[in-house]
């Protein structure tokens, strides 16, 4: 899944293609809470 959001990020960087899913998104922000999380 983040592979995936940054092949996305990617595209719209380069190509100026941006075509984003509310899922990913949600996606995105849980994963990155949990690998905060496991931080602290």
């Amino acid at each position: 899944m983040l592979a995936k959001a940054h092949d996305l990020r990617n595209l719209a960087e380069y190509e100026g293609h941006v075509d984003v899913e509310a899922r990913l998104v949600q996606d995105v922000i849980f994963a990155c809470r949990k690998v905060s999380a496991a931080r602290d």
